[in-house]
Order: structure tokens, then C-alpha cells, then sequence
């Protein structure tokens, strides 16, 4: 304690009897440094538990090199003059241990330094609904988290602010990067009504049940939730979770056969106009078959009166309401022109080509998730138990039609490839 600046010095020797030796200021910010205690690190750089007179608190400085100059300095206890008669170690892990007088409390007390990064466990949300979305769901953290009184702090883990269910607006596209960068784009974010808390588990409730729509959960690390001794929920960074609320098929009988996915050879399709109905729902993904030249984006398809209505694909792939989301766990089916309303060839026209250990991607959210081909058949359009057939992990089914009939412009199979999920890159 330099008592003449009131402020705290590390002196270095450069030899047995310090007659060379190197000063370093560690806090200089106000009245700081008395009751000292200090350690060396396993890299031989000091650590050093100290008194603040100015907020009547303890502090530790970890410094950055044998000489502390780059350091941080942490609060460890902010309570009302505490940290008198101070004594540091470190334990196994390195990490500071200091004993110390609460003199208000004239209680003797230790504090444990924790670097440990809480994470998110686990969060309750479905990967899909149908017709209805969720209105509350649960997280469940590593530790316990910071819960001061009331809902309002930045880093409080009953704040509202602290979690985000983004919708992801008409574009299909999730603009909003992080909670730290704020809503972007036509996203929108839903209410939140309330966030109770239990140690480890936060309930969120929503002020109405999700509508039919496309979202993104965002448990924010970038700005806000942290754990009792301040570190931040994974590393700084959002939890994120992607989940989607569908229509729900009503008075429809179950689908009879497999969707229509081929024009007319040598002649121009009319198309009417899409119902608002039956309009596509727009995504991020995007399937690429690297083999077959195909990169195209991917959108929803409905359920029309007794199969899906995907006259209005053109080039896009649609995936088929009622089978798994694609990247997601369970079967997504995937259905492609093989030739267009236009009379030229489809995106699947040459599906028939692939084989086994072909490579299929689907690209989203900057990741891309790495599908090899298993199967590649006909089957008839009434078989929809073959192409809807659920799977416990990721599977891709590309659906086309197949054995055109030129006498009656119509094709009599379909074409099937099934793909499993390898790797995400």
C-alpha cells in the first residue's frame, strides 16, 4: 500500500536482496491497497487480494506478466466495508481462495473465484408444432444464475429482455443476428409476459400462444444473463434454437398419394394463380446436390385436400408440411420438379443418377449439414408409408415423379433418394 497515493504497488526483485528491483502500480483508481495478500501463479505472475478504503470492498488483481503490467482487477465482495485482514492461496485449479473480516457484519468470510462459464442445459421447445404455438417453455441451466430483486437489471435472469422468440417475418430469412445487435430486418419478437425463477430453471411465459410462423429463440449471452460471480451464459455468446409453428391440416382425410412433381412433356403448363391457402412458406435453407449441379432454396409446402400441391415450385424445393424440418431430426421429405410448367427440365431431372455415398448439403445459418445418399427407387404414389416413413435421426427423402407416359402426359412413379446426416460442418 503506497500510503502517500493511496494506491496499490507490486515491487519485483531482480535479485536475493531486492537491490534490483521493478515498481509497478496495480490500482491507482482511489483509496485502494491496503491489507494485501499475494500469490504467484503457475506462471509465476502475482495475484494480489486487496482492500478498497474508497467503496469499502475487496478486490483481487490477476496480473497478465511477472511484473503486473496488464492485469485484471475483479470485485470479488461489493457488500459494505468488507475485505479488511485479508488472505489469499490458490487452489488446485489456480484459482484465488481469500479469507476476510465482514466488519458490519464482524463476520469472518471466504470467497471462491469461479471462471467456470455456465451454459444452458436444455430449453423445453418442441422442434415443430402444429397449428398452435407454445406459451411458455422452461431453460435449464449449469448453476444457478444471477436473480436480484425485481425483473429489471441487464443481467438478471427473470428479465423478459433476456429472451427473444423471433419471428422470423415475411422475407423467410432470420435477419436479427444477435440480442446484442438488436431486431433487424422485418423480424418481429413476440411478448413475454413473465420469467420465474427456481435455482438452475427459468420459466418463460409468453403473452399468447406462437401463431403459424417460422422462429428463432434467442437466450442472450451477448448482452445480459450471467451467473452468481458474473461470468456469462456460453462464453458471451446467444443460446439460439430454431423451432417452427405450422398449419394445422383441419377436416383434410389422410393424404392418398404422393404429390405431382412433373409437367407435361413438349408442351406449356397454364398455371392459375397460388391460393392464399396453399402459398409456400418462405425458409433459410438451401439444398445443394454438388453432384447433380443443383443449389437451390428451400420452402414449405402444405397439405392441399388429399396430397401437397407443388405446381408453383418452379426451381425451389419444397419440404412437406407434416414431415420433419429439414437439418432437424425425424424424415424431411423433399419434393422437385423433374420438368417444369414451362417445358424445360426440372431441378430433380436427373435424380435417377445418384448413388450410394452421394453427397447432399443443406446450408442455413451459416453451417452446413452433410447428407449421404442410402437409397435410390421407384415407388408408387399411393406409397406414402415408404416415403414418409419416420427416422429417430436427421434423413433427407427427394421425392420426384418418374415413367412419364407421353399417351397420357402424366408420369406413373415416383423417384425416390433417401439420405442420412453425416457430419455438420
Amino acid at each position: 500500500y503506497d500510503y502517500s497515493n493511496y494506491n496499490l504497488k507490486v515491487a519485483v526483485c531482480g535479485d536475493a536482496t531486492c537491490t534490483m528491483k521493478t515498481l509497478t502500480t496495480v490500482d491507482n483508481s482511489a483509496d485502494v491497497g491496503e491489507y494485501t495478500s499475494l500469490a504467484l501463479n503457475a506462471s509465476g505472475n502475482p495475484i494480489i487480494s486487496y482492500y478498497d478504503s474508497h467503496n469499502s470492498n475487496l478486490k483481487v488483481a490477476v496480473c497478465g506478466d511477472a511484473i503486473c503490467t496488464t492485469k485484471t482487477i475483479t470485485t470479488m465482495d461489493s457488500a459494505w466495508i468488507v475485505g479488511p485482514y485479508n488472505s489469499l492461496a490458490l487452489n488446485a485449479s489456480g484459482e484465488p481462495v481469500v479469507s476476510y473480516y465482514d466488519a458490519v457484519n464482524s463476520d469472518l468470510k471466504v470467497a471462491v473465484w469461479d471462471s467456470t462459464e455456465p451454459t444452458v442445459l436444455s430449453q423445453t421447445l418442441l422442434d415443430s408444432y402444429a397449428g398452435t404455438g407454445p406459451i411458455s417453455f422452461t431453460v435449464a441451466f449449469s448453476e444457478d444464475m444471477n436473480n436480484p430483486s425485481g425483473n429489471t437489471n441487464s443481467d438478471d435472469v427473470t428479465n423478459p429482455n433476456n429472451y427473444w422468440v423471433v419471428n422470423k417475418g415475411a422475407n423467410g430469412l432470420v435477419d436479427t443476428i444477435s440480442c446484442a445487435s438488436g431486431l433487424a430486418g422485418d423480424d418481429t419478437k413476440a411478448a413475454i409476459s413473465s420469467v420465474t425463477y427456481s435455482p438452475n430453471n427459468a420459466i418463460v411465459t409468453l403473452a399468447a400462444p406462437l401463431p403459424v410462423g417460422a422462429y428463432r429463440l434467442f437466450i442472450c449471452g451477448t448482452t445480459s444473463i450471467v451467473d452468481l460471480a458474473g461470468n456469462p451464459i456460453n462464453g458471451g455468446a446467444d443460446v439460439i434454437f430454431n423451432f417452427i409453428v405450422e398449419p394445422k391440416p383441419e377436416n383434410l382425410p389422410e393424404a392418398e398419394n404422393l404429390p405431382d412433381t412433373g409437367f407435361a412433356l413438349e408442351k406449356f403448363t397454364n398455371l392459375p394463380t397460388q391460393p392464399k391457402e396453399l402459398a409456400y412458406s418462405k425458409s433459410d435453407l438451401t439444398l445443394s446436390i454438388p453432384s447433380l449441379g443443383v443449389q437451390t432454396n428451400i420452402v414449405g409446402v402444405p397439405r392441399s385436400e388429399q396430397s401437397w400441391d407443388v405446381s408453383w415450385l418452379g426451381n425451389s424445393a419444397g419440404y412437406l408440411y407434416g414431415s420433419a424440418y429439414p437439418t432437424w431430426q425425424g424424415n424431411s421429405v423433399l419434393t422437385g420438379h423433374v420438368w417444369n410448367a414451362d417445358n424445360t427440365p426440372g431441378i430433380f431431372v436427373d435424380l435417377k443418377s445418384l448413388r450410394y455415398g452421394d453427397i447432399i448439403h443443406i446450408l442455413t445459418n451459416g453451417k452446413t449439414y452433410v447428407y449421404e445418399v442410402r437409397e435410390n427407387c421407384l415407388v408408387e404414389p399411393s406409397n406414402l408409408m415408404k416415403v414418409l416413413k419416420h427416422q429417430e435421426t436427421s434423413w433427407l427423402t427427394l421425392l420426384t415423379c418418374a415413367s412419364y407416359n407421353p399417351d397420357t402426359g402424366s408420369y406413373a412413379q415416383r423417384r425416390m433418394v433417401k439420405a442420412v446426416l453425416v457430419r455438420v460442418e
